[in-house]
């Protein structure tokens, strides 16, 4: 939190914090209502770990996503358990990538628990 010498001043900032925490949650609620959106959103994140832009997520593509969830913890980095368990559970045609469609669900599920 911010401290300001002022009671006036923390004042009108916590305001100004509160109303752009409202517009979030007003956006996200928004989102949820929104499939196309939903799918929009989904596509700009899928782009993103789809680093050879092949349109598929190689398990190599997967390690590097995982990788940048666990730099911040104990484990430093996802292993081989990790990739392997989140290509089970994603890539529901075992083809070895995940496609678009098999990534949809996650991230609608994850906008729709925000």
């Amino acid at each position: 939190f911010f401290f300001f010498n002022d009671t006036a001043t923390t004042e009108i900032y916590t305001e100004q914090i509160v109303g752009s925490v409202r517009c979030v949650q007003e956006t996200v609620d928004t989102l949820k209502t929104d499939e196309a959106k939903i799918r929009e959103v989904a596509q700009v994140a899928f782009n993103k770990v789809d680093k050879d832009g092949s349109g598929q997520i190689s398990r190599e593509e997967v390690r590097t996503l995982l990788n940048s969830f666990f730099e911040n913890t104990s484990q430093g980095k996802a292993s081989e358990s990790d990739v392997q368990n989140f290509m089970g559970q994603v890539d529901s045609d075992k083809s070895g990538q995940i496609s678009f469609e098999e990534f949809f669900p996650i991230i609608r599920q994850i906008i729709l628990e925000l």
